[in-house]
């Protein structure tokens, strides 16, 4: 919503600040942090999570008091790029292992999306829409199309 910037830095560090500059918490991780995103939804605890992608193949998450929510995850690859959609139920991660896959908004893996031929450093979902576009560090751009299927339980 606009109210605060977060900043991941190569030394692990990451800082989320309020609009007039002040700190509003601080993280320290192991890793560089060479990814991170608000999630957009507003849940039911109407609290703010900040996804952190670090370059030791973990995925963690972060309220604004800067206390981990859940547990880490660790991921196949070194995340270049995260990005939720379809208001924050899903999530999109890509990385050094060339591939881009979806993910729930807790981290947990649900499918693969692409596989391309070199690491991608973005992914960008259409908004309202089930595309995702997908960059690669060769210079590709590639748009896939994802299909959610209906399950019916009893």
């Amino acid at each position: 919503d606009g109210q605060y910037l977060a900043i991941g830095q190569f030394d692990g560090r990451v800082t989320v600040r309020a609009k007039d500059g002040s700190e509003k918490c601080f993280v320290e991780r192991d890793s560089p942090v060479w990814t991170l995103q608000f999630n957009p939804s507003d849940d039911e605890s109407g609290s703010e999570v900040l996804a952190v992608g670090t370059w030791n193949g973990t995925l963690a998450f972060f309220d604004l008091n800067g206390t981990q929510v859940g547990k880490e995850k660790t991921i196949a690859a070194d995340p270049c790029c995260i990005r939720y959609f379809s208001n924050g139920e899903y999530m999109v991660l890509g990385g050094t292992d060339n591939k881009s896959a979806l993910f729930t908004r807790d981290g947990v893996r649900l499918q693969q999306i692409c596989e391309g031929g070199d690491w991608i450093w973005s992914v960008a979902p259409r908004p309202k829409q089930n595309f995702v576009a997908v960059g690669l560090n060769d210079g590709t751009i590639a748009l896939y199309q994802l299909v959610f299927s209906t399950v019916h339980g009893l």
